[in-house]
């Protein structure tokens, strides 16, 4: 688990220190706050380059090692009694669609779709038994 939580980390990590959402708000802002028309031009030109140059790569490395830690901690749930083996099994599917980043082109954003409806019943099925834990302690 301590490797999941750290390849977590990582990746939320890589995803926010170089995602192009931030530097572009970072330009919306200094021309927001721009007095001269050059200085406007300047910022809107730099925001086209910006996405122009846009690759996706560390939304891939964010993607991929969620992926990881999701099958992780879907393996360790097979040996504890907290969670059911079908919840581990809904994360693993999870997992497994989720190796292929949604910027892989077709085949990418169909597994990538295709990820949110096991995420979906693993997420439920984790939350409910959270809960059952969590009124049997009160």
């Amino acid at each position: 688990m301590l490797i999941a939580l750290i390849l977590e980390f990582i990746g939320i990590a890589a995803y926010y220190a170089s995602t192009v959402a931030f530097e572009m708000l970072s330009l919306s802002k200094q021309y927001a706050i721009a007095e001269t028309t050059e200085t406007k031009l300047q910022c809107l030109s730099s925001g086209q380059l910006l996405l122009l140059t846009y690759k996706g790569t560390a939304f891939d490395v964010y993607y991929v090692l969620n992926a990881i830690t999701l099958l992780i901690i879907s393996r360790v749930m097979f040996y504890d009694n907290t969670f059911s083996k079908a919840t581990a099994v809904w994360g693993l599917v999870s997992g497994i669609l989720m190796l292929i980043p949604t910027t892989a082109g077709t085949i990418g954003l169909t597994f990538g779709i295709a990820s949110l409806i096991p995420w979906t019943v693993f997420s439920i099925l984790i939350a409910k038994r959270l809960f059952k834990l969590y009124n049997k302690n009160q």
